[in-house]
């Protein structure tokens, strides 16, 4: 592997004084030394500007960017505009990668020479009390290959990571040649957005199943917070890039309908508190899981949370379904 090869890291931050120098510790320790680090600083009103300064002074492969606050597509938006590595990744301000993070990722993108490496992230607080952050992980090509197809129908079906949009290494030429940005409009889902627009502009994506990538839950998450029209509209904003294919496979189709299911049956769910304030957006989510229940069931592909949702709904019926679906199972 050559030491020349230059990495981004993209790191967005709002008020994350509080999990900041954990989060840079974490990318300063990797052993592959040939980085850029770009923080964004997106019109925090803590100390996460003065924070990241600090960390700039002690190591020149920080860069900060100040800028006012626009959310954290446009942070990480602008973070593309100033890379200027081969391969660029995004870590969320309140996550830490494990040392090998990028060594291994960078090898198996040149081995497969995939176009995105993915890799499963871990809860950081498990993470912790389990020693994966120390863990010794051997820097080794570990990665499993896919073509487009199959990674966007692995995609739908909840099978390929995508929260956050950390995980993932990228080819910045896919990024800058095809002009995928992240779009500011969506408040949920903007990730999954990037990722799928992405996959279909790789040649083929690889995946590592070593967890490599550590998150923090966060409680003030858009996903976690009680429904709002952004949780509505997040159905359609997944949904986007694969209508705009042409013809897809039959397997594609249905692991977008698994996809339409697992999003409207757990928004379902958190809508269910508030469905009279929302009545149009409910009766439509209401008719999209009964159309798509027996045949997200029925799938061999998606996720075993995607079945439980299913049959919770069919056995229990839509609304008692919803209800046990927002006590029981983690949205």
């Amino acid at each position: 592997m050559s030491s020349k090869t230059l990495v981004s890291i993209v790191i967005p931050v709002y008020n994350m004084e509080q999990y900041l120098s954990q989060c840079i510790e974490s990318v300063i320790a990797q052993t592959y030394r040939a980085l850029e680090i770009i923080i964004i600083n997106d019109g925090s009103s803590d100390r996460s500007l003065e924070i990241a300064h600090d960390l700039a002074r002690k190591d020149s492969r920080i860069i900060v960017i100040d800028k006012p606050n626009g959310g954290v597509s446009s942070a990480r938006n602008a973070g593309i505009e100033r890379m200027q590595g081969r391969y660029v990744t995004f870590v969320d301000a309140d996550d830490s990668i494990h040392p090998t993070y990028i060594e291994n990722l960078l090898v198996d993108a040149q081995v497969t020479d995939a176009g995105i490496v993915s890799t499963p992230k871990h809860l950081l607080g498990d993470a912790e009390r389990q020693g994966f952050l120390d863990a010794t992980i051997p820097v080794a090509a570990s990665a499993s290959v896919f073509t487009r197809t199959e990674a966007l129908t692995a995609l739908y079906n909840g099978r390929l990571e995508k929260g956050n949009n950390g995980c993932q290494l990228y080819k910045t030429e896919i990024i800058k040649h095809n002009d995928i940005r992240f779009d500011s409009q969506m408040a949920i889902g903007e990730d999954f957005d990037f990722l799928a627009r992405a996959i279909i502009s790789a040649r083929c994506i690889a995946v590592d199943n070593r967890r490599l990538y550590y998150y923090r839950a966060n409680p003030t998450s858009a996903v976690h917070q009680e429904f709002n029209i952004r949780h509505y509209q997040a159905i359609e904003n997944m949904q986007k890039t694969g209508r705009a294919l042409h013809s897809p496979p039959k397997k594609l189709v249905q692991a977008m309908n698994n996809n339409l299911f697992v999003a409207s049956a757990s928004y379902g769910a958190l809508m269910y508190a508030s469905r009279k304030k929302f009545p149009r957006e409910f009766n439509e989510i209401k008719r999209t899981v009964r159309r798509l229940k027996w045949g997200t069931l029925l799938s061999r592909d998606v996720k075993h949370s995607g079945r439980i949702r299913a049959a919770l709904i069919i056995c229990l019926g839509t609304n008692l379904g919803f209800i046990v679906i927002r006590k029981l199972i983690k949205i």
